[in-house]
Formats: C-alpha cells, structure tokens, sequence
C-alpha cells in the first residue's frame, strides 16, 4: 500500500510543477529552438546550393561528420537559447521551463527521426537535449537574479 501513496505523490508533484509552467514562456522557447534550427539547415543547404552541389552531394556532406557536428553544435546551441528565452520570460522555475522545451524538442525529434542519419548521432543529440535546455534555464535564472538585485523585473 505504500508504494501506491508514493506513486501518488509523486503523480501530485508533477501535475505541480507542471501548473506552474508558464505556456508563453514555453512556446517563445520552443520556437526559437525550432525556427532556429531549421534556418540553420536551410542556410547550409541554401549555401551547398548556391556553390552548384547537387542534392545527392549536400545529402552526403550533411550526413558526413562535418555536416553531423555542425548541425549537433547549431541545434544544441538553439536548444540552449531556447531553454535560456523560456526561462527568462517567464521569470521563475527558469530551469524547468528550459528543459520544458527541450523535451518537447526531443518528442517532436523522435517523431520526425530520419534513419538516414547515423544511429550515434541520433543517440548523442538526443542525449544532450535535456541538458542543454537546462542550461539555457541555468542562465536564464542567473540573468533574472542579477536584474532582481539591479531592481529591475
């Protein structure tokens, strides 16, 4: 009977923190991670393009490691900010609005997962995610206590 009662607290603590999400936050966050990354994709696609490589040639320097740790560097790096703009809009709780969005980035992912790409790359980039969301949170938190302190809001 006690393993029950655990499990409902624990269901309790989640339905809390998930109520004290801030939805704006976490929607401006996930679309800077979003919309970052793809325009990332599109100019290196846009920019093999413009040089005359054919699709087939771009497939495969976006596939080769150089391609993997641009696109790995980029995304993460908007999965950051991403976390970073969620945190410091909504003011509080920076950490898990962050990697909120990172989560949602890591769902939406995994349904639009391209096999073409490596198994090692999927795992690693997925793998980091949730951390780097919570990094942006970090530093979200971080800013917003120095403007608390500075007297701003």
């Amino acid at each position: 009977m006690q393993s029950l009662s655990c499990g409902n607290e624990r269901e309790g603590e989640m339905l809390q923190q998930i109520r004290r999400l801030k939805f704006k936050a976490v929607l401006y966050g996930f679309l800077v991670d979003t919309i970052g990354t793809m325009a990332i994709a599109m100019a290196l696609f846009s920019a093999m393009a413009a040089r005359g490589l054919s699709e087939a040639e771009i497939a495969a320097r976006m596939h080769g490691l150089s391609g993997l740790l641009l696109m790995f560097i980029f995304g993460l790096g908007f999965t950051l900010v991403g976390g970073y703009v969620a945190g410091r809009t909504a003011g509080r709780e920076e950490i898990l609005h962050g990697t909120t969005v990172a989560g949602i980035g890591l769902v939406l992912g995994l349904f639009l997962w391209d096999p073409s790409f490596p198994r090692w790359y999927e795992v690693v980039s997925f793998a980091w995610m949730i951390p780097a969301g919570a990094a942006g949170g970090q530093l979200a938190q971080q800013s917003n206590a120095k403007r608390k302190l500075a007297g701003r809001s």
